[in-house]
């Protein structure tokens, strides 16, 4: 990500947060996974505490997405290209 004294590539930060959102619910699924077998292996309090990380990975994934959308309003309207600087 570009950053400067006048601002941001907001472009380059959506992009990055789209990234994380993605991780997020990649990681949310395989924790669903894991829990799935600590469970079918008998061990229900392993598989309880793994499947709230997954719940709190997939909330993460939720709040990174709004995230994204906030930027939205951060675009200049003068600008009328795929990249724009915002003053931080």
């Amino acid at each position: 990500m570009q950053m400067c004294s006048t601002g941001i590539n907001t472009a380059d930060y959506k992009l990055v947060l789209h990234q994380q959102e993605e991780l997020a619910k990649h990681l949310a699924k395989n924790l669903k996974q894991w829990s799935d077998l600590a469970t079918m292996m008998g061990q229900a309090e392993l598989g309880e505490r793994i499947s709230e990380a997954s719940t709190k990975a997939t909330e993460a994934a939720e709040s990174i997405h709004g995230a994204a959308h906030e930027i939205d309003h951060l675009h200049d309207d003068d600008h009328d290209h795929g990249v724009t600087v915002t003053k931080v």
